[in-house]
């Protein structure tokens, strides 16, 4: 098999990936390894609040979220495997996008700004942009028959 290029993500993993599904997310590293796809995990990323900050402070269920936004580089996608956090990422970004005045706190907390426009992604729709051809040169065991 020829060599595939390699395509950058940012990667959140999120509390769940890191401990309880820690399956999950071994066969993701190993599935992109062979896509090709380089997960960039975010430095020091914090859990996003998807479990219980949302229903319990409003300012802590944006902050928490826009922490990790804020370490994201606006350079590549932001993907994301669990569909809670990937909600709460999108739902922070929403807010930063659509609200200067808390796009400006947020960015002024963390100290660092946030790229109201990163593309936030989860797994299904990387896979479902990816060429054919990328998908068959990485097959180890064809399902046919």
């Amino acid at each position: 098999m020829g060599s595939i290029d390699r395509i950058d993500l940012s990667y959140f993993p999120g509390c769940s990936l890191a401990t309880t599904a820690k399956e999950s997310n071994e066969s993701l590293m190993k599935v992109c390894e062979k896509l090709g796809l380089n997960l960039i995990e975010l430095e020091d990323w914090n859990c996003c609040g998807s479990s219980s900050a949302h229903s319990m402070d409003k300012s802590l269920a944006l902050s928490l979220p826009a922490r990790n936004l804020s370490l994201a580089p606006s350079n590549r996608p932001l993907l994301v495997m669990c569909p809670s956090c990937l909600h709460r990422l999108q739902l922070a970004q929403r807010v930063i996008s659509e609200n200067p005045e808390a796009r400006l706190q947020e960015e002024t907390r963390w100290g660092r700004p946030i790229d109201p426009g990163l593309k936030i992604v989860h797994f299904f729709e990387v896979l479902s942009g990816i060429e054919p051809s990328r998908l068959e040169a990485a097959l180890v065991r064809p399902l046919r028959g």
